[in-house]
């Protein structure tokens, strides 16, 4: 009996135990599928937050290239006006010759209207017959016939300067019409151009809620890094099967001579740490004012012209030899691929696209690809 109480225990406690194990088998795996899913919660936060990054960065090459369109159509309407008020001026400069000719032409023929009322009060064949020496007589039909020529071609004169006037006055009413059109015009794309530049400031607030690790702001600058190294050895075999520009003096033979390319002050130079990585830089940047020209260091061939990933709009211009040099982040570009080029021709203006915060030209040289120092080359 004894036996037999202390079997039923032990079954019932071996019971219990199971129960009590399978609960817990049962909550681990509840755990486990719940760490699953936030684990799969997270990658497709993270898959997502990377295709929201890449449609943002199409964005903003879209938007810079817009703007960079918008201030090289500002810059062209700016000089038409320009031309415009110049030809304005002209014309009424020109106005006020013809109102001082008419003016002019005016007494001269209140002069002659005079002469004619005084010849007027005596009879113009009475003074003929009152002449008893022929050669009087001659003289003065002469006169006469003078007098009225010369006040033909006074009318004559006065018809021709009134119409002049006229068609100056109508000149100068359509050049004020195309001043105002044009001015009009200026004030649309200022306005539009504004609504760009806020449109990227809020582009690049969220861009940079999706790039908030050094190990993506690393990850992004290996990314344009590889762009950047891949467009160049395209160009290279491009430039290589090409026929190359001809050079005055061999751009390897220019070592410490060649000028910058825009006015100020280097702020990054070649081989400098990238804050947040381990790559040095490639280039320097020369800290310039937004719209200030850039200008090609040699003569060369452009081989691109465009936006890229880190680099905004940027132009690649080929010197030969295997010499390349690299105008980044620029607001616009002037020149087009497969343009040969002088020495100090605009070929840009500064800017911060690429998605930067503050103005500057990014410039490269490189050789064969690889690059060198700038500051050893310009002076």
């Amino acid at each position: 009996m004894r036996f037999l109480i202390s079997l039923i225990l032990l079954f019932t406690l071996c019971t219990s135990m199971d129960v009590q194990a399978r609960s817990e088998s049962n909550d681990m795996n509840r755990q486990l599928k719940t760490v699953d899913s936030q684990i799969d919660s997270v990658q497709k936060t993270l898959s997502q937050n990377q295709v929201d990054q890449n449609k943002l960065e199409k964005e903003l090459q879209s938007l810079e290239i817009t703007i960079g369109e918008l201030s090289q159509s500002l810059g062209q309407i700016n000089k038409q006006i320009e031309l415009q008020k110049t030809k304005l001026v002209l014309l009424q400069q020109q106005q006020l010759i013809y109102q001082q000719q008419l003016t002019t032409e005016q007494n001269a023929f209140a002069s002659q209207i005079r002469s004619a009322y005084f010849m007027g009060q005596q009879n113009y064949l009475k003074l003929l017959l009152n002449q008893e020496n022929p050669v009087d007589i001659t003289r003065n039909m002469t006169y006469f016939q003078y007098l009225n020529h010369h006040r033909l071609a006074l009318i004559a004169g006065l018809n021709t300067t009134l119409s002049q006037l006229a068609s100056n006055q109508t000149k100068i009413e359509q050049q004020t019409q195309s001043l105002e059109y044009l001015r009009h015009q200026q004030d649309q794309q200022k306005k539009q151009l504004v609504r760009g530049q806020q449109a990227r400031v809020r582009l690049l607030a969220r861009l940079s809620q999706q790039i908030n690790t050094n190990t993506q702001q690393l990850k992004a600058l290996e990314g344009n890094k590889k762009n950047l190294q891949h467009l160049i050895e395209t160009l290279r075999r491009e430039a290589s099967q090409s026929v190359a520009p001809s050079m005055p003096v061999p751009f390897a033979q220019m070592r410490g001579h060649l000028p910058w390319p825009t006015h100020g002050s280097v702020i990054m130079h070649y081989n400098t740490p990238i804050e947040g990585s381990d790559l040095n830089s490639n280039g320097v940047i020369i800290k310039a004012p937004e719209g200030q020209n850039v200008y090609a260091i040699y003569p060369g061939r452009v081989m691109f012209a465009g936006w890229l990933k880190g680099f905004g709009l940027l132009m690649i211009i080929d010197h030969g030899g295997g010499y390349m040099s690299l105008y980044g982040r620029n607001q616009s570009l002037f020149k087009k691929v497969g343009q040969d080029i002088n020495a100090g021709d605009l070929v840009a203006q500064v800017g911060d696209t690429g998605g930067y915060n503050q103005s500057g030209l990014y410039f490269e040289i490189r050789y064969d690809g690889q690059p060198v120092n700038p500051e050893q080359w310009c002076h």
